[in-house]
């Protein structure tokens, strides 16, 4: 992020990006706070929220004829 922030027209995007879509602005050193406030055990939260089997999703381009092979990549 930081490296990123070093060319101006990306810095403008990221304030810009924070006041369209949250409207509020924020700094990018308050934005590397926020960041590194994150933990492990909300890492782990949002994960068991997100992977659950019954909200997995798989697209697959092409005949097939063993749904079974795929069905598994959704088995955890």
């Amino acid at each position: 992020m930081v490296l990123n922030l070093e060319d101006s027209e990306e810095y403008a995007h990221l304030l810009a990006k924070y006041q369209l879509l949250h409207d509020l602005t924020r700094m990018p050193d308050e934005i590397m706070k926020l960041i590194d406030a994150v933990k492990v055990s909300d890492v782990k939260r949002v994960a068991e929220d997100l992977f659950q089997e019954e909200k997995l999703k798989l697209a697959v381009i092409g005949p097939f004829d063993d749904k079974e092979r795929f069905k598994k990549l959704l088995k955890f």
